[in-house]
């Protein structure tokens, strides 16, 4: 019996401190009229800083920095996206996070004879790899490696371009399962203790978890541009194969969901030109993940940020 206590008290520390698994976006802040004018052999970029609007508890003041780096050839793009959440005032940096991702896409382009700017095709290939790390939500390491096909319809005259694309992504996660305080009391626990939950649980010697999945994935990218005004909309989802929790212990007391709910991701970013290389740009991030392996956290996550970029 007093195994069996200790069992059900380490599996219910586990759960009640498990954390949602983090935010995942994939939105440019390159501009249409860039994308419609990429030119051979050119790197463009385009960085931003903005500022965190939403409550928060546990801080005053956040920082958003955004970076993006393009680079055309005859027939790809290659991209890299960044973003960095910085919290200037927590001490314990509980807040700070950061993403990035590396992109392709695989016979874009169409290089035309005596034409500086790159024909861009209606299909393509569009292979990625994604890094995140997020101190609040316990994630140490979350990785994605992916591919779409995305089909693209544009209209080199008017305003508005669309992308769609659907593919499949792996994703391996490490959980930093207890927060640094919570560490700090695990850590004075009998070694034999310790051991049991790390057996029970799946934990490695740093009791971290790992978690593997692999998980359909949809995405719709609208562009709009009109004179100094431009707005960059993103929607994701992403279907996981597997429940988050299968292969965990079972835990009767504590009702694990049944169903595989989908991630759906929003991003929109809109901007004003007020110069040739500097603009205005205010930012709504959404995300709404249900069915993670804690019930204690909200299913609903959402940003607003107000900054500038800057871009060549």
């Amino acid at each position: 019996m007093p195994i069996l206590k200790k069992i059900s008290l380490s599996s219910s520390l586990f759960l009640l401190l498990l954390l949602q698994q983090p935010l995942n976006a994939q939105v440019t802040l390159f501009k249409k009229s860039v994308l419609d004018s990429l030119q051979e052999h050119r790197l463009y970029g385009v960085g931003g800083l903005s500022f965190l609007f939403n409550d928060d508890g546990q801080a005053e003041l956040f920082a958003l920095a955004d970076a993006s780096f393009l680079y055309a050839t005859k027939k790809h793009t290659f991209e890299w996206l960044s973003s960095l959440n910085y919290n200037s005032t927590d001490q314990v940096a509980s807040t700070n996070r950061f993403h990035s991702m590396l992109r392709a896409g695989l016979f874009r382009n169409n290089h035309e004879e005596n034409s500086k700017v790159l024909k861009k095709k209606r299909v393509f290939a569009e292979p990625f790899v994604f890094f995140q790390w997020d101190e609040k939500r316990g994630i140490s390491q979350r990785w994605q490696l992916g591919t779409n096909a995305v089909y693209a319809f544009r209209s080199d005259s008017g305003n508005l371009k669309w992308n769609l694309g659907a593919g499949v992504v792996y994703e391996h996660e490490d959980w930093r399962v207890f927060s640094r305080e919570k560490q700090l009391i695990f850590d004075t626990l009998p070694p034999a203790f310790k051991e049991l939950v790390r057996t029970i649980l799946g934990l490695d010697a740093r009791g971290h978890l790992i978690r593997d999945n692999w998980r359909m994935n949809f995405y719709s990218n609208l562009w709009f541009e009109h004179r100094s005004l431009s707005l960059n909309l993103f929607l994701g989802l992403q279907q996981p194969f597997r429940t988050p929790f299968e292969g965990l212990p079972d835990i009767p007391f504590y009702p694990y969901p049944k169903k595989k709910f989908p991630r759906v991701t929003a991003d929109l970013s809109f901007s004003y030109r007020i110069s040739r290389y500097i603009s205005l740009i205010t930012r709504y991030y959404m995300q709404l993940d249900k069915g993670q392996l804690t019930q204690f956290v909200p299913d609903y996550v959402y940003t607003v940020t107000q900054g500038i970029s800057v871009s060549f």
